[in-house]
């Protein structure tokens, strides 16, 4: 089962991120307005309200986030939206409430909180029910135009038929036989991709053609190059619809010229020590909890408390991945929250793992692994992580049973690898893991 969290702004969140602070800006700043007992000006610009103005926000959109609003932007029910969205404006007022005991300075006058909130509730209702009617189909709408139709052109049309939520539409297909397709009909041959693509002028033209050679083809694509239309391979396309490789069109010889799949050494290390840093300070705040659970587990049974697992990790080397005891029951909040991995942060701060990675492979499987799958060993260009892109995307047993799956979100990541990209698996990690408990997607 594939999970789609989807790192790519492709439905249009990040606009809809922005148009949201400047509602509940203009919120919370009506409702000074009508409270007759506050100067907004004098309230904001001087009297700390615009800090805690900022702090209420926050927590507005932390739970936005946490309950998946900001990655399933189009409307499909109202009613839930409405929900979805007292339970966000819910949380932000109990934190308030929390917030007067550990630190008042940081709160907002009563009043101003509740009006604030009620006020930026209903404009963001009304706002997401607009945005997702009108205002995706005009900004964050992509009109694809395929020429060809081999397997990966099939592929990319079945997922936008499976999410029509994504914004891209299929405008039509280019090739020497009529294709039958609900997705988008076709337009003509391939000798007439020039004419066509200047008379329907896609936002993108996307080649799947089996016979890349053909000349009077590459003429027309060229001269459609220089007319700066965007013509891309179905391989990219592909991978930007999915956000995964096309394992099928990856060409082991490409490799030889490509630096693609090879992190840049300077890159890596300073992965590596921020990793580390990190790693060090949750270990150092999550003591407590770590003790905890070891006195547990010891209690419960004489066995040691930590095991060491074999593993593969950066560059081929076997590692030992240090794990508490497995749970005796795996409903437990122990299993459920993912503790049992807790200790893998020292193998963080050794540089044996990375925050976040590829997982780490049994060394048992190596051989099978390598002689199936060509690209297995380019995983390894990176330290394993304590989660990854294709651990938030798939399922355990789905991971175990279509290795070639796992490694095509492995290798995008590897492709992908960039510090804001660690730190969206972190928080979608976080998401599913800790606020979700979703043991589904365990490492």
């Amino acid at each position: 089962m594939i999970r789609r969290p989807r790192y790519q702004d492709s439905g249009g969140s990040r606009l809809l991120l922005v148009t949201e602070i400047l509602l509940m800006a203009g919120a919370f700043y009506a409702s000074a307005v009508i409270d007759r007992a506050i100067d907004p000006s004098v309230y904001f610009l001087y009297e700390g309200g615009l800090g805690r103005e900022v702090f209420a926000c926050l927590t507005i959109l932390a739970g936005l986030y946490f309950l998946h609003l900001y990655s399933e932007v189009r409307v499909v029910s109202r009613v839930r939206l409405l929900q979805q969205l007292c339970e966000v404006f819910g949380i932000a007022l109990v934190a308030q409430s929390v917030v007067i005991y550990i630190r008042p300075s940081w709160i907002l006058p009563r009043w101003l909180m509740i009006n604030g909130a009620m006020i930026s509730l209903v404009a963001m209702f009304l706002w997401r029910v607009f945005y997702s009617e009108f205002v995706l189909n005009i900004v964050r709408r992509q009109r694809l135009l395929f020429v060809g139709q081999n397997a990966t052109i099939a592929d990319i049309v079945r997922e936008i038929a499976n999410s029509p939520e994504r914004g891209y539409e299929v405008v039509g297909f280019i090739d020497d036989c009529e294709i039958d397709s609900k997705v988008g009909k076709w337009l003509g041959p391939i000798n007439a991709v020039a004419t066509l693509a200047r008379k329907i002028r896609p936002n993108r033209i996307v080649v799947g053609v089996e016979d890349r050679a053909g000349v009077a083809l590459l003429n027309d694509l060229l001269d459609l190059h220089y007319e700066r239309f965007a013509i891309d391979e179905a391989s990219q396309t592909y991978e930007s619809v999915n956000q995964r490789l096309s394992m099928r069109d990856f060409d082991p010889i490409d490799l030889i010229f490509s630096k693609e799949l090879t992190p840049a050494p300077n890159h890596l290390a300073v992965q590596k020590w921020i990793d580390r840093f990190v790693a060090g300070f949750m270990l150092t705040a999550l003591l407590p909890v770590a003790v905890t659970i070891a006195i547990g587990l010891r209690l419960r049974s004489k066995a040691p408390v930590l095991i060491g697992i074999a593993q593969v990790g950066y560059h081929g080397k076997v590692f030992n991945q240090i794990r508490f005891r497995p749970p005796a029951s795996q409903r437990s909040i122990y299993r459920r929250l993912h503790l049992d991995a807790l200790p893998e942060l020292l193998n963080v701060v050794r540089g044996e793992m990375a925050l976040v990675g590829p997982r780490a492979a049994n060394p048992a499987l190596e051989v099978e692994r390598k002689a199936q799958m060509p690209l297995w060993e380019y995983r390894y260009n990176v330290r394993p992580g304590m989660t990854g892109w294709a651990q938030v995307n798939l399922l355990p047993w789905d991971q175990e049973r279509n290795p070639a799956l796992a490694l095509s979100y492995d290798l995008y990541y590897v492709k992908q690898m960039s510090q804001t990209f660690n730190v969206y698996i972190l928080m979608t990690t976080l998401k599913n893991r800790v606020i979700w408990s979703d043991q589904e997607n365990s490492v």
